[in-house]
């Protein structure tokens, strides 16, 4: 069995759909992992030296810190 390059490209195009609940309960999970925590708080720690390692955006950075409940 074979897969042609437009089944396989467009099997890439599905994103998976969470509920709510399973969203929250992941964000939960991943923001008490030590090593999110740990790139969050050097993420933080370089923005204020001016470096964005994030995004170049500071709304969505505060929105993922906002997210994670954790404050440097």
């Amino acid at each position: 069995m074979s897969i042609s390059k437009e089944q396989l490209e467009h099997s890439f195009d599905k994103q998976p759909t969470f509920t709510e609940e399973q969203k929250k309960r992941m964000t939960s999970v991943i923001f008490k992992d030590d090593g999110v925590l740990s790139q969050l708080q050097q993420a933080q720690k370089d923005r204020k030296n001016g470096i964005s390692t994030y995004s170049d955006s500071e709304e969505e950075f505060a929105k993922l810190v906002d997210e994670a409940g954790y404050v440097n």
